[in-house]
């Protein structure tokens, strides 16, 4: 709806009490006037005499104008979807999305995201004005994938997300013979050098927990995260049901955690059983602890794994860690659990990730075990080394004098 730039737009609507504003699926600015439980649309520019206009009726509780006083109203828009031509790449997009199993598999949010992606990139439009998903998929080449990638390079991570959900989509539409083979196989992925989200320092642990004493939400949530390892969708839903004993080789048990993991269990179900070890047994035991979810939010009710990370993020910052987030406490276990001279498969065992991604989380943690390793052999190799001063018939230089003379 609006021409302004976002930021432009979101000055001009904090002049506006009730207002509230979102986006669609393609960028598109929604702004709302919401009071009473009334929610109306208000579809002029943002600042415009019209909005205005609108904005007053709204307040007034009266029809909102279409048109300024005097103006012809705009034609209304035809309530019919344009269907996408046959073979062309929105239509595969649909295809894809209402018939693949291996879309439907993905977890909701996930869906949501490939969607998304795939839609924004059949709106662009070339130097002529056509949009890209009238073109016809057989059509699609590789450069034309790299040419898309080279625009999005200021954004890696966007678009080699993007590139992971065409390939998918390409590969299931070679399977249905629609495509004889993946134009997007040949398009690389571009390097990123990130390191993702900040990995928590024992120091930074200790400050959080100086902040949140025992027996509140927040040093709840920390515990959880920090002795299980886990995401933080997987965390939100640990409850009382999930508890259990692990019975061990000597005819021992051990209080532990028996769940599936989140992630993926729609295509590859992933069941984890973990010890809960003291710090994690005292921080449940000092609670508050919910029924079915040992973290619950004020209001008494379990949190969604999104509001738990605005939770954290709210936690973090009164603790005044603002770099810190939910996901890098998963890190931060996973390298203490690697400098602990755990194998790969061991840290496997814990965060239920495949090993390339094990190797991922742990691979700063490895190589500085590794090197102070190495380096404290050098030390101890060379404290063994004696230096033995030379004899008094050889020089400085190494030249041997007395028993041999120079000729």
């Amino acid at each position: 709806m609006s021409v302004l730039p976002h930021s432009s737009v979101m000055k001009v609507l904090r002049d506006y009490a009730y207002i509230r504003s979102d986006t669609d699926r393609h960028g598109n600015l929604r702004v709302y006037y919401r009071r009473y439980g009334r929610s109306v649309r208000l579809s002029a520019e943002p600042g415009s005499k019209l909005f205005e206009l609108q904005y007053q009726a709204a307040e007034a509780g009266e029809p909102i104008p279409a048109a300024l006083p005097g103006e012809p109203s705009p034609a209304p828009k035809p309530n019919v979807a344009t269907k996408a031509a046959p073979g062309s790449l929105k239509w595969l997009v649909d295809r894809y999305c209402a018939e693949a199993a291996v879309y439907k598999r993905l977890a909701d949010s996930t869906k949501r995201t490939r969607k998304r992606q795939l839609d924004r990139w059949c709106l662009e439009t070339d130097d002529a004005g056509r949009q890209a998903g009238t073109k016809m998929v057989k059509n699609l080449l590789p450069r034309h994938l790299h040419r898309r990638m080279d625009r999005l390079c200021d954004t890696p991570e966007a678009a080699n997300d993007w590139l992971k959900a065409a390939r998918k989509m390409f590969r299931w539409a070679v399977k249905q013979e629609i495509l004889q083979a993946n134009p997007a196989m040949g398009v690389e992925f571009i390097e990123t050098s990130t390191e993702g989200h900040h990995s928590w320092t024992p120091d930074e642990v200790a400050q959080y927990e100086a902040h949140h004493p025992l027996g509140t939400t927040p040093r709840l949530a920390m515990a959880l995260l920090v002795y299980t390892a886990q995401r933080r969708s997987d965390v939100v839903i640990l409850g009382r049901q999930h508890l259990c004993r692990i019975d061990l080789d000597d005819g021992s048990s051990l209080p532990g955690i028996r769940f599936t993991q989140v992630k993926g269990r729609n295509q590859k179900m992933k069941a984890l059983v973990l010890p809960i070890i003291a710090p994690l047994q005292e921080a449940l035991e000092a609670g508050p602890l919910g029924d079915l979810a040992f973290l619950k939010t004020q209001y008494g009710k379990p949190f969604s794994a999104a509001g738990f990370g605005n939770a954290m993020r709210k936690w973090c910052d009164a603790a005044g860690l603002p770099h810190c987030s939910a996901h890098g406490l998963r890190k931060a276990t996973a390298a203490l659990i690697a400098e602990s001279s755990a194998s790969a498969y061991e840290v496997q065992a814990i965060l239920g990730d495949s090993l390339k991604q094990s190797e991922q989380y742990t691979r700063a943690a490895r190589q500085k075990v590794l090197a102070v390793r190495a380096m404290g052999r050098v030390a101890q190799r060379q404290s063994q080394i004696k230096i033995v001063p030379p004899s008094e018939g050889v020089r400085k230089s190494g030249t041997i004098s007395g028993s041999k003379s120079l000729k």
